[in-house]
């Protein structure tokens, strides 16, 4: 039998990802899971890994610039705007979470609503 070992490699990343969780991945796993939402039918470790390699990290490839994306081979506009909807999306996430938490005169309580404020 001489199967491939690539094949059906997405959903074994999904179905870690959903059903352990993501501390289950390497970091360049996560990246992989990401672009395959927007690079449906490429192979996409070793794009994640230039990435990683690049920008030093999954914070160093949210705060690249989206001129700096695109000179990395296969990242297209695409790949920015969900970079951009998930940083967007977690920030409303964020604040939105903070105003539901009850009001305390526990200081470290403050200090964690202040973060999730304005992080």
């Amino acid at each position: 039998m001489n199967t491939k070992h690539y094949l059906g490699h997405r959903k074994r990343l999904r179905d870690r990802f959903n059903k352990i969780g993501p501390h289950s991945l390497q970091e360049y796993e996560l990246v992989e899971l990401l672009l395959t939402y927007v690079l449906p039918q490429r192979d996409v470790k070793p794009i994640a890994k230039e990435l990683l390699r690049k920008f030093g990290s999954i914070k160093g490839i949210f705060d690249a610039s989206e001129e700096k994306l695109q000179s990395v081979q296969y990242i297209k506009e695409n790949f920015t705007t969900l970079l951009k909807l998930i940083k967007e999306l977690n920030a409303i996430y964020r604040k939105q979470k903070a105003l539901d938490e009850p009001y305390s005169d526990d200081f470290t309580a403050k200090e964690g609503w202040m973060q999730n404020m304005f992080l």
